[in-house]
């Protein structure tokens, strides 16, 4: 795609990659070619898929300009199935690691007329380099991607966003900044300095948990960032330690105890015990 795609950049089938990106599969690849949508959103179903996809695709579709937009970590195309059927773009640009996540992508974008109102341009890339030019896009949004990569490089991804947009282009980050004021965030965060003491703080995967503070500095860049709590965390919904008892412990006490609890606290009480932060920010 000319003057959005570095000149380095190739098409393989029916993604665009570079020599030096590399044909290994990633660990999303093997997660992916057993269950695409668990892996990416963690539901069990379509249904579920939909719920939870809902607030963020309200969020994208109301926040996100027209223009080129570039989703990064795109899986299979989780948003972009909800969001192209109600928004139609310039070109909508899904950068993924994950071969076989982008291949499923094409797939299911190939055979949707409601989706293809809006020119796809798939590539595969780690979304801490990415092979776009500079001031390239109008938008840039990511959804729970963040949130399992190494803080390290989360600054190198927003960094990257930054110089990849267009002058008065927009970000938008939902579900990515986990809130560490949260019981959860507090358990969460003990957990992960364990696993920095196993030295494993470094690798993809754990949860990292933020403060509003920290997530706001990691913006200073921008001309302009609004950071804002959202959803409500009561107690934690999983915990390491049990494995594969987890699934009877959200049965048998997560769903009973976060009902009652969502039931009783006042409203607003998200704020101090949010789930995530979510960021708009304007270059």
């Amino acid at each position: 795609m000319q003057g959005v795609l570095k000149a380095d950049q190739s098409r393989h089938g029916p993604f665009y990659s570079s020599a030096a990106a590399g044909s290994d599969p990633t660990v999303w690849d093997g997660m992916a070619g057993t269950d695409p949508v668990h892996a990416a959103v963690s539901a069990e179903d379509d249904a579920a898929e939909a719920r939870k996809s809902e607030r963020v695709v309200e969020v994208l579709a109301r926040e996100l300009p027209e223009g080129v937009v570039a989703d990064l970590g795109c899986g299979y195309g989780r948003i972009a199935k909800y969001l192209l059927p109600r928004r139609r773009f310039a070109a909508y640009v899904g950068v993924d690691s994950s071969a076989t996540m982008l291949t499923l992508f094409d797939r299911r974008y190939q055979g949707r007329p409601e989706e293809r109102k809006t020119p796809l341009v798939l590539v595969k890339s780690g979304i801490d380099r990415l092979p776009l030019e500079d001031a390239s896009v109008d938008a840039v949004f990511s959804c729970a991607v963040l949130l399992h990569n190494p803080k390290s490089a989360t600054r190198a991804a927003i960094a990257e966003m930054h110089r990849v947009l267009k002058p008065g282009g927009k970000v938008v980050i939902v579900d990515s900044f986990p809130a560490r004021s949260s019981l959860v965030g507090l358990f969460g965060t003990g957990y992960h300095l364990v696993y920095g003491l196993r030295g494993l703080s470094q690798s993809n995967g754990p949860v990292r948990y933020f403060g509003r503070r920290e997530v706001a500095g990691m913006f200073s860049a921008f001309r302009e960032a609004r950071v804002a709590p959202t959803g409500l965390v009561t107690i934690p919904k999983s915990y390491p330690f049990l494995g594969g008892l987890n699934r009877a412990y959200r049965r048998a006490v997560y769903a009973p105890v976060d009902r009652l609890l969502r039931g009783i606290l006042p409203e607003g009480a998200g704020r101090w015990s949010p789930q995530y932060f979510d960021v708009v920010a304007q270059k």
